[in-house]
C-alpha cells in the first residue's frame, strides 16, 4: 500500500473442547464460538542510501542520496563511527516525499549511517557504509614504484626510459597533476618545507636534478646514464618540495 503503513494480521480460531479436529469437521461445525485476535506488527520504513563515492580526497566533498520506503517528510541525521559509539554529523538531512540529500567533507576514513526519526526506540537507520579518505600525496609512491628498474636515458618522458624529470613528471601526472618539464622548472612548482616536514610522495630538488622522497631518507629516481629507476639513498642536502595537500 504506496505512502501507508504495511499490517501484519494474524487470526487465532481456537474450538471449544471436545471438538472435532479434521479440517471438514471445522468448516461444517455449527456449536463452535469462533473468536478473532488481530496481531499488528508495523514495518518501519526502509531508508536505502547511495554515497557518491565510497573514496575522497581529503578537503574535497562527497554526498549520498536517500530515498525512504515511504513518503516521509522530516528530517534524518548522518551517523559517524567513533571509539566511543555513534556521534552525529550536524547537518541534517532534508527529506520531502521520502527523498533527501547531503554533501560533506569528511576529515577521514569513517563509517556511516543515516536514521530517521526523532527519539531513539522511533528510529529507522539504514545499512552501513564506509568512505576511504585518501591524501593525493599517499599514491605517489605506488605509483612511482611501478617503474623500478625502467633505464634512464636522457629526455626520456615515457615508460620506456625516463631521464629525472621525465620521470616525475610521469608519476605526478597519473595522480592528476601536470608538473612542468624540466628538473628546473619542477623544483620552482610548490613549497619548500624542512626535511622534518617532507611526506613520502614529496618533491626533492638539487640543481639540475630532481627526485620524489620515498622516506626514511630514501628517493626514487632516474638517476644518471646507464642506471635505472630506483630507490636509493639521498645524497647532500637537497630542497624538500611538497606539490600536493
Amino acid at each position: 500500500m504506496a505512502g501507508g503503513v504495511w499490517f501484519l494480521l494474524s487470526v487465532s480460531v481456537p474450538a471449544h473442547a471436545g471438538s472435532p479436529s479434521s479440517e471438514v469437521a471445522y468448516f461444517f461445525a455449527q456449536t463452535w464460538t469462533r473468536q478473532i485476535t488481530p496481531v499488528v506488527t508495523i514495518i518501519p520504513p526502509e531508508i536505502t542510501v547511495i554515497p557518491t563515492g565510497f573514496e575522497v580526497e581529503l578537503g574535497k566533498e562527497t554526498g549520498l542520496v536517500l530515498t525512504m520506503g515511504v513518503f516521509a517528510n522530516g528530517e534524518a541525521m548522518l551517523e559517524y563511527r567513533t571509539g566511543a559509539g555513534w556521534a552525529v554529523w550536524p547537518t541534517p538531512i532534508e527529506v520531502v516525499n521520502g527523498q533527501g540529500a547531503l554533501t560533506w567533507a569528511p576529515l577521514q576514513t569513517e563509517v556511516y549511517r543515516v536514521f530517521f526519526g526523532s527519539t531513539p526506540t522511533g528510529r529507522t537507520y539504514s545499512d552501513e557504509f564506509r568512505i576511504e579518505v585518501f591524501r593525493l600525496v599517499d599514491r605517489v609512491m605506488p605509483v612511482a614504484m611501478k617503474y623500478v628498474g625502467v633505464p634512464y636515458r636522457l629526455g626520456g618522458k615515457t615508460p620506456g626510459a625516463f631521464d629525472c624529470s621525465g620521470f616525475t613528471k610521469w608519476v605526478y601526472a597519473e595522480v592528476g597533476v601536470v608538473l612542468p618539464d624540466g628538473a628546473d622548472a619542477q623544483a620552482l612548482v610548490g613549497t619548500v618545507v624542512t626535511a622534518a616536514e617532507a611526506r613520502p610522495g614529496d618533491l626533492l630538488a638539487w640543481p639540475g636534478h630532481i627526485a620524489i622522497y620515498a622516506g626514511d631518507g630514501m628517493r626514487i629516481d632516474a638517476n644518471r646514464p646507464g642506471s635505472t629507476v630506483q630507490v636509493r639513498p639521498i645524497f647532500g642536502r637537497p630542497v624538500y618540495i611538497q606539490v600536493l595537500p
